[in-house]
């Protein structure tokens, strides 16, 4: 058995396993936290069906309860993002010498007076089998034109598309002081796909305040000292996006008279 925990852990990933271990090992993600600790698991077998992009945390166990929260701290809905909760009675008791941080973080469960619920700090979603996937931090995200915005839920997307081996969101300040979400990508394959064709594939799967305005392919993703992400090293975007397809005249009627509108 191999187990993994804290990192995320992505599909191609789960397939180096799966050509370098025989077939009766097991790989098990777990996510949890020293507050709450273990939460979820998932057991991965060389059979095992996985969505492309980043593996799900898996289901609850141990006890525990996984809730989504939005600020107010009211559940969400199946499939919207949130601030992963944890409920449990065996939970933490607290932060050493810190009540400030333990009453920010750990709050009484209002229908059971032996439980209480942790706020993990980490952003995530449940799928309608309550199967937790997390998308990121709650100190990562990021506002862009009035939008608070997870950058791991729109990398999370990025990484389903079958061309892209990595992917970094984050937003960039422009000369006119607005901020705008950019995204550094690696493709696993030569060409890579166009920039509008990744606006469509996400236009499919994120609301279009997710889309980013920019895609900046890299032959490699720059890394720190830990192996992970060097934000402060990714190049600066261009000012004006490239056209994102080859342009075509308009060919129909319809197309014409749409034209003339806009001209």
């Amino acid at each position: 058995m191999v187990h993994l925990g804290s990192e995320p852990l992505y599909r191609q990933d789960v397939e180096r396993f799966r050509e370098r271990f025989a077939p009766r090992c097991l790989l098990v993600l777990g996510y949890g936290s020293t507050e709450a600790v273990p939460v979820t698991e998932l057991h991965i077998r060389h059979d095992t069906p996985l969505p492309a992009g980043r593996v799900p945390a898996g289901h609850v166990v141990g006890g525990a309860e996984v809730l989504v929260l939005d600020e107010a701290g009211a559940p969400v809905d199946a499939g919207q993002a949130g601030e992963v909760a944890v409920r449990s009675r065996f939970l933490a008791d607290g932060y050493w010498r810190r009540p400030d941080l333990t009453s920010e973080k750990f709050r009484p469960d209002p229908t059971d007076p032996t439980r209480r619920i942790y706020r993990t700090g980490d952003v995530g979603r449940l799928g309608p089998d309550g199967c937790l996937e997390i998308l990121g931090r709650t100190d990562a995200q990021v506002k862009v034109r009035g939008h608070r915005i997870h950058p791991g839920q729109v990398e999370s997307a990025l990484t389903e598309h079958e061309a892209i081996r990595q992917a970094v969101v984050k937003a960039v300040t422009a000369r006119g002081g607005e901020a705008r979400l950019v995204a550094y990508l690696v493709s696993a394959v030569a060409p890579p796909p166009l920039p509008g064709a990744l606006r469509r594939f996400l236009l499919e799967r994120l609301p279009a305040h997710l889309v980013p305005s920019a895609f900046v392919m890299l032959d490699a993703m720059p890394l720190n000292a830990n192996g992970k992400a060097d934000l402060a090293a990714l190049p600066a975007p261009p000012d004006r996006a490239p056209r994102p397809d080859p342009f075509v005249a308009p060919r129909s009627p319809l197309e014409h008279q749409i034209a003339a509108i806009w001209e």
